[in-house]
Parts: structure tokens; C-alpha cells; sequence
């Protein structure tokens, strides 16, 4: 199994963005990990080629600031990572976000058990997942990446097959500083931490 992590980040320093300890908290869980740093105005590349690591792999980027309504650059650049990965997983994590040692056995146990399920299929029977209609500009899921079509597989392990199954899941994550998604776009099947 081969897990790529990835990333965006720009002008890490100015913002004092904790991207070295983003990258750092699932690094053990990755094969490789792809960090799209878009054109700064301070040496955030210069920090991210410190990070001593050969999964480290930069993708140098220019965002596009004409697609900062709605949070379009931040799909656009986050594309960008997710297209440069290799890894039969994807895990995405924020540049202002960390994974608490403890969730990585739980995040490598749920990537194994569904090896070759990457996607959320069964032979031929498919796993039913929550189609996301609409991302609301200002909400946790457009912060974290997350793009109308995306399915929502699983919220901290926890199927999203239904709208019952969808709501206990929510239930059950709603007092948790973070949780775990697994979700899917374009048939590539992907990790990311919701606030």
C-alpha cells in the first residue's frame, strides 16, 4: 500500500501558518508527501525545502488570484497536489492543521482494511457514500478542500451510506476538535481532517 500526503501552502511565514508541523504530524503514515507552494511574498519555500524528509516532493505553483472568490485558488492549487500524488491513498491536510499521533494507527487501519477499495466498491456492489450538492463558501468543508460531487465515504470510520447512517456519523464527530473523512473524486479515493 502507498500513501501520498499532500498539501498547499503560500506565504507560510507572513501568515505564521504551523505548515512544518502539518506536514510533519502525518508524514509517518506517507510514502511520499506532495507540498504545492504557490509564488509568496516571504521564503515559504525556502521552509519547506528545510524539512528534512526524501517524501518531501515541492510542486512550485502560481495562483491564480482572479479565483479567490469562493475559495476557487484553494480548489484549484489543492488539484494541483492531489494530481502530482502516486500513492494508492491520498491524504489531504491543511497547512493550519496537525493529526494527533494517536489518529495515525486508526487512519492506517482504515487505508489497509479498504486496500483495493479505493473508491468504496465491492466487487461490483457499490458503497454508498454522501454526494456533496453545494460547498458554502464560508464553511469547514470549503476550508478543508472539499468540492461539490466529492462523496463522502466515511466521517471518523463511521459509513455515510444513507441519511440516517450520514446524520449518526455527524452526531457522533460533532464534539470532536477534529475528525477523519474519507471521501472520493474522480475515482481516486482520499483522507482529509475536518475541523
Amino acid at each position: 500500500m502507498r500513501v501520498s500526503g499532500f498539501t498547499i501552502i503560500k506565504n507560510a511565514l507572513l501568515y505564521d501558518f504551523p505548515v512544518v508541523e502539518s506536514i510533519s504530524s502525518v508524514l509517518p503514515a506517507c510514502d511520499e508527501f506532495i507540498v504545492a507552494v504557490g509564488a509568496s511574498d516571504d521564503d515559504t519555500l525556502g521552509l519547506i525545502k528545510n524539512i528534512r524528509s526524501d517524501k518531501l516532493k515541492i510542486v512550485e505553483t502560481v495562483w491564480d488570484e482572479r479565483l479567490r472568490k469562493d475559495g476557487k485558488v484553494m480548489a484549484v492549487e489543492t488539484n494541483k497536489a492531489l494530481s502530482a500524488c502516486s500513492g494508492d491513498w491520498c491524504f489531504y491536510i491543511q497547512a493550519d492543521e496537525v493529526l494527533h499521533e494517536s489518529e495515525l494507527p486508526k487512519v492506517k487501519t482504515a487505508m489497509e482494511k479498504n486496500i483495493g477499495n479505493p473508491i468504496g466498491t465491492v466487487g461490483r456492489t457499490p458503497l454508498k457514500g454522501a454526494v456533496i450538492a453545494e460547498v458554502l463558501p464560508t464553511s469547514p468543508a470549503k476550508r478543508v478542500g472539499l468540492q461539490a460531487n466529492d462523496i463522502i465515504l466515511e466521517i471518523g470510520g463511521m459509513p455515510t451510506g444513507s441519511s440516517e447512517l450520514l446524520k449518526q456519523a455527524l452526531t457522533a464527530s460533532a464534539d470532536k476538535h477534529s475528525v477523519v473523512v474519507r471521501a472520493a473524486r474522480d475515482n481516486r479515493a482520499f483522507f482529509l481532517v475536518l475541523p
